[in-house]
């Protein structure tokens, strides 16, 4: 232990501490760059130490325009440490919009970096967060994982560490480790920040992003009761002994032929770390090597000879990007013991098959061998298993996993992979041919676990000597793939999501005679093209049914011309709305409004849905009579407002019956004599 804090005085030792104060406006951080609604203040009220203890108070009350006060403290201007173990005996507090933590931050004062050792929000006691955050300010990579406890954690003292070693951080509750992450599952391009100085922090923060604000369940005062805060360094360049091994049976090494081993432990030398043949082809080297991610590869005689070469996605390497240059390297993560690796095959992340011997003769298997002899049984085959959990409410940091008797039920080893984002988990695994049964879960066993009923089609029954009932999932896999259907968490089918209805509406009232318009739409990368119906006046309509919530991306189209506008409303003439039960606002052609027009009644030009703009209304409208037959028929008028008059004579021809009237009996008569030829 290098340093500590036991609170056994009756004040805050500011040789240990110093306070953050107000609400981080004047770091350009209102809320803290939160939205917190917390005044951070250095008052007895808020931050006190007693009884061998600190307590961090959060309050209702209206300091410097916020309706609640809390205290923040750091170690950062007295000390900072990189690697070791930090940790903390914490009471934490529960309640709806309560936020506390203990965490770091950078010495240097740079964000992103960050670690947060204990998260938890007051409206989920039971979950502990650990978490990093890494990145630039525009590409922020946050990776981390949570405990789901059975007991609230805020119904006692608990102990919240991390172990931090070189390009590794462990977490730990009451000394059991719960989660851990490493250099290696960085994204490529960007830099491992967790290898310099990071200050200490403790705060209670009420309000926020995550938590949302306190509501009427929410008790104040609420308190953070720490008994003490302790950290510990390990031994100075600690190592461990590791032990390659590789075998190059393959390769047909020549006479005089060498194989080495070059790494970042020795500066990528080619030959500076020569291997010794052990037999059949296989080589092997010891070292001390520093605790940390080491990078290698394997040559034969060096650079100038043959070096392995790898591709992406392999399971034994990582990828670093410097720049404009790749690297993809074997990697292997050094801790506090020593390691013995398997004689892993020249150019393979695997044991090298023997060539000619038996082994999988099926060109259906993910093993087929095309040059074995004969079949020795060993074919496994692709089971590709998917599952939807858009219906689960998973966390930013919750995984899924498979757990079979493919597996021993192993809880966390077989991770699935969400590839679009759209809330289906994919995994594939190579199995000998066989009945299986399994479940999908979260965070291994301790989130969310499916449950079926005994009897559902999709599954298996097993009751045990001691009344237990397992029911699980059940699949036969035989000497082919096999790729079932995709299916909803908890269920034995596909996930059934609501649909809304969608009304869009066009005026393309300025456009040239409009002979065929068209809504062409995608929604979850299906695109379709739908006719639009005619309503008149320019105005055309179209309905679509799609999933709640969606992303749809549309736009409309003239005879065969599509939209190419770009503005507010549109990028390069595409659209793009979330789906509701709705009927959108009517727009123009190629616009985001109305279209400009006539909506001047008065006015020949007269559009009833146009934007008003009155230089579009040219001519004014002159009612009268437009039949040139009528009586009172006006040449000037250009619109008819009914009002014309006919002269019917005595002689008209209407009146067949003659009695001066054109009644019921004329039409009669001439129904009659319909489709008569005419003399």
């Amino acid at each position: 232990m290098v340093w500590s804090d036991e609170f056994d005085g009756n004040a805050l030792n500011l040789d240990n501490w110093i306070y953050d104060l107000g609400t981080g406006s004047q770091f350009g951080l209102n809320g803290w760059g939160n939205n917190e609604l917390q005044y951070y203040t250095d008052d007895e009220s808020n931050v006190s130490v007693a009884n061998g203890m600190l307590r961090i108070r959060a309050e209702q009350e209206n300091v410097g325009g916020m309706n609640y006060t809390s205290g923040r403290i750091r170690t950062h201007t007295n000390e900072f440490w990189t690697y070791g173990k930090i940790e903390a005996r914490i009471q934490l507090p529960a309640g709806q919009g309560l936020w506390p933590a203990f965490w770091m931050l950078p010495e240097a004062g740079f964000w992103p970096g960050e670690i947060d050792i204990m998260e938890i929000i007051g409206s989920e006691p039971n979950v502990l967060h650990g978490t990093t955050h890494q990145g630039t300010v525009g590409d922020v990579y946050s990776y981390g994982g949570s405990y789901y406890s059975p007991e609230p954690l805020t119904n006692d003292f608990h102990t919240y560490a991390i172990e931090w070693l070189p390009d590794n951080i462990i977490w730990f509750l009451d000394g059991v480790e719960y989660f851990a992450m490493n250099r290696s599952e960085m994204p490529a391009d960007l830099e491992w920040l967790l290898d310099e100085d990071y200050y200490v922090l403790l705060n209670l923060a009420v309000g926020g992003n995550w938590p949302g604000a306190p509501d009427g369940t929410t008790s104040f005062p609420a308190d953070m009761l720490v008994d003490y805060v302790r950290v510990y360094e390990y031994e100075e360049n600690p190592t461990s002994n590791v032990t390659f091994r590789v075998n190059v049976t393959e390769q047909n090494l020549q006479a005089g032929d060498a194989v080495y081993l070059a790494g970042t432990f020795n500066n990528w030398c080619s030959t500076c770390q020569p291997m010794t043949d052990e037999g059949d082809g296989i080589w092997s080297v010891s070292l001390d090597l520093p605790v940390g991610i080491q990078e290698y590869k394997f040559t034969i005689n060096g650079w100038d000879g043959l070096a392995e070469g790898w591709v992406v996605n392999n399971n034994c390497t990582m990828v670093t990007i410097d720049g404009q240059d790749v690297y993809i390297n074997r990697f292997v993560n050094v801790l506090f013991e020593d390691i013995s690796m398997p004689p892993f095959c020249f150019n393979e992340c695997e044991q090298c098959i023997p060539i000619g011997l038996a082994n999988c003769t099926d060109s259906d298997a993910s093993n087929y061998n095309s040059e074995a002899v004969f079949d020795d049984g060993s074919c496994v085959y692709e089971l590709l298993l998917s599952v939807d959990m858009g219906q689960e409410a998973l966390g930013f940091n919750d995984d899924v996993h498979v757990n079979g008797t493919f597996n021993d039920w192993c809880g966390d080893c077989y991770q699935l992979i969400d590839v679009d984002n759209d809330g289906v988990y994919f995994i594939s695994l190579d199995l000998p041919p066989g009945n299986y049964e399994y479940k999908f879960t979260t965070n291994g066993w301790e989130g969310l676990i499916e449950s079926f009923d005994v009897g559902m089609s999709c599954t298996n029954t097993t009751f045990g000597g001691g009344g237990e009932v397992w029911t699980n999932r059940a699949i036969t896999l035989g000497t082919a793939p096999l790729a079932p259907s995709e299916v909803c968490f908890n269920a034995c089918e596909s996930c059934i999501y609501p649909t809304v209805d969608m009304e869009f509406t066009v005026d393309v009232f300025n456009e040239a005679e409009a002979g065929i318009v068209t809504l062409n739409y995608e929604v979850d990368g299906i695109a379709s093209a739908l006719p639009m119906t005619h309503l008149g006046w320019g105005i055309w309509s179209a309905e679509i049914t799609v999933p709640g919530s969606s992303e749809v991306v549309y736009n409309y189209e003239v005879n065969g011309a599509a939209e190419t506008a770009s503005n507010e409303c549109m990028a390069s003439g595409i659209r793009t709305i979330i789906s509701d039960d709705m009927a959108l606002p009517m727009v123009c052609f190629n616009e985001c409004n109305l279209c400009n027009g006539c909506a001047d009644p008065t006015f020949i030009e007269y559009n009833p849905f146009a934007s008003a703009i009155e230089t579009d209304c040219l001519t004014a409208t002159l009612p009268g009579c437009t039949y040139s037959e009528a009586s009172n028929f006006e040449a000037a008028a250009n619109i008819d407002d009914g009002s014309c008059m006919f002269d019917l004579s005595s002689d008209c021809p209407e009146d067949l019956n003659g009695n001066g009237n054109i009644d019921t009996p004329d039409l009669l008569a001439f129904l009659g004599a319909f489709d008569s030829v005419c003399p």
